[in-house]
């Protein structure tokens, strides 16, 4: 099940399940080919960053929030990655700061 929604620079999150229980250090290391494939991306003119992942183990789920201007932009830097994913949705980030 896919739901990619188009959005002028908005950021995107997908999710994935893993298959076996992780510890956020192997998270850690399976995420490392987002940012360096959004590197490479970026140097080719494409605007795509990927800015974290959140991984809720007690759910086997790891989330990863990326930037960029379309879902299909995001789709692609995880297929170049070799990442498997489940679906792409747009997200918005609110810090602490952004709260008064």
């Amino acid at each position: 099940m896919s739901e990619d929604r188009e959005g002028e620079g908005n950021a995107k999150i997908h999710g994935r399940t893993s298959s076996a229980r992780l510890h956020s250090r192997s998270i850690a290391i399976g995420v490392r080919p987002s940012k360096r494939v959004t590197g490479e991306m970026a140097k080719e003119g494409i605007p795509v960053r990927y800015l974290g992942s959140t991984f809720v183990p007690d759910e086997e789920r790891c989330m990863c929030l990326f930037e960029g201007p379309s879902a299909a932009v995001v789709r692609q830097a995880n297929e170049r990655a070799g990442l498997p994913l489940q679906r792409i949705v747009e997200a918005t980030s609110i810090s602490s700061d952004d709260v008064d």
